[in-house]
């Protein structure tokens, strides 16, 4: 009896024991959950004041500030801010920003102005200057020291740029070391654009910017690397083909990259009845965004025209196939260097315009390359010199050499002045002259 009293009495201390602790369990979870809430907040704060630009490629500095420039759809004044000579980079970027708001909603009422006039307190100021432009007083209140002092350096390859955007001002300062800098920046300005269902929403942000490489190159627009036809022709003409690059100009231009590998290979100008004038207008274009648009080509031998496989088969050269000739145009023909084989047995690598002796032969490719230059005015040219493989190919082909090329480079060395070197610089000499040579007063 008493034993059961005893357990009886233990069942009730227990019970009011838990009783007793439920709160003190309830106050220990809630603080767990307010400790964790508390953490979120302020790690996501952390995250969200860290958070990276949403542009490409990455800025090399940026901040975020405080609040956002909005723009209402429908009519807006858009006041531009110019310098006193507008280079075509300047006007590419205005343009783009242009077609940028139109796509968001944004009818502009385009108002142009020079450094010092007034601004619009209603609508949207782009400032688009070089900062020898940018007024003093702006020099000073707009920019940091560091600003200053990357857009004044002088070992400057002028695509540096500074972009700020003042809600306050309803302004966007687009500043570079040159004009180029300054469509860089519309470049990430545009980026920045949001677009919801009433606004245009851009970030007050600053940003501070410079290539770690001078040249950015997209390489996607030939089907094998430098050679093999263009991947955006797609079959319905000439006009939307070059439509279609100049929307992917346009579309580099954004992204800063300045180079692109647009065609190859060969230097010949009639691969269809216009394609040198729509060329030169391409290369314009591209010129005027700051790419360099590069054609690729031999300088001596022709692989393409004896390399196996696919790719190279049912892509044949695009321009003339020189061959070693004691005379031309139908003079004898004779060896000098070559590749050891060939997809066609009754193709004589070794006489396919390899010898770097004969001057009558360099003289015909430097007055093909020359045209090509002047009709199309390429940004770049890649120059392929002999297609024999690596090191070791090069140096046996070497061996092969014509007498004309061993008297005049009489050491078997590759690598030599007097050897390999020697004889690959007399081509590559003819060539450089003859691009040289091609001047154009309005271009």
């Amino acid at each position: 009896m008493i034993k059961q009293e005893r357990l009886a009495s233990a069942r009730r201390l227990k019970i009011n024991k838990e009783r007793m602790t439920q709160p003190g369990r309830i106050v220990r979870n809630l603080s767990i959950w307010i400790f964790c809430l508390i953490w979120f907040l302020l790690s996501s704060s952390r995250s969200f004041a860290s958070a990276e630009a949403p542009v490409l490629p990455t800025p090399q500095f940026h901040q975020f500030l405080e609040g956002e420039l909005t723009l209402p759809k429908g009519a807006v004044e858009v006041v531009f801010v110019l310098p006193a000579r507008v280079e075509p980079s300047i006007t590419v970027a205005r343009q783009l920003i242009l077609q940028s708001l139109q796509e968001a909603g944004v009818e502009a009422r385009v108002v142009e102005r020079k450094a010092g006039q007034a601004l619009t307190k209603s609508g949207f100021n782009v400032i688009l200057l070089p900062f020898s432009e940018l007024p003093a007083s702006l020099q000073n209140s707009t920019l940091t020291s560091d600003d200053r002092s990357l857009l004044t350096k002088t070992n400057s390859i002028g695509q540096e740029y500074v972009l700020v955007t003042r809600p306050h001002e309803k302004a966007a300062y687009l500043v570079g070391q040159t004009s180029q800098g300054v469509l860089y920046a519309a470049g990430s300005l545009l980026q920045l654009m949001t677009s919801t269902n009433d606004q245009v929403r851009i970030p007050a942000i600053h940003i501070r910017d410079f290539p770690d490489f001078k040249y950015r190159m997209a390489a996607d627009w030939l089907s094998n690397v430098e050679i093999n036809r263009w991947v955006y022709d797609w079959g319905d003409g000439v006009e939307a083909y070059a439509a279609r690059i100049k929307r992917k100009l346009d579309l580099c231009a954004r992204y800063k990259i300045n180079m692109v590998l647009a065609h190859g290979f060969g230097w010949g100008t009639e691969f269809f009845p216009s394609f040198a004038t729509m060329m030169k207008d391409l290369n314009s274009y591209a010129r005027d965004r700051g790419i360099k648009m590069v054609t690729g080509g031999y300088g001596a031998s022709y692989g393409i025209a004896y390399q196996s496989g696919p790719l190279y088969e049912e892509a044949p050269y695009l321009g003339k196939v020189f061959k070693n000739q004691e005379s031309y145009p139908s003079g004898k023909l004779y060896q000098c260097m070559g590749f050891s084989y060939s997809k066609d047995p009754s193709i004589d690598t070794r006489t396919l315009g390899s010898c770097r002796a004969n001057d009558d032969l360099n003289a015909l490719k430097a007055d093909e390359l020359r045209q090509y230059v002047a009709k199309t005015e390429p940004g770049g040219l890649y120059i392929h010199h002999e297609d024999f493989g690596g090191f070791e190919g090069s140096q046996k082909s070497w061996l092969q050499r014509c007498d004309q090329c061993r008297k005049r480079w009489h050491n078997d060395d590759l690598k030599a002045l007097n050897g390999g070197a020697g004889g690959l610089a007399q081509g590559y000499r003819a060539l450089i002259e003859a691009v040289q040579s091609v001047k154009n007063p309005e271009t």
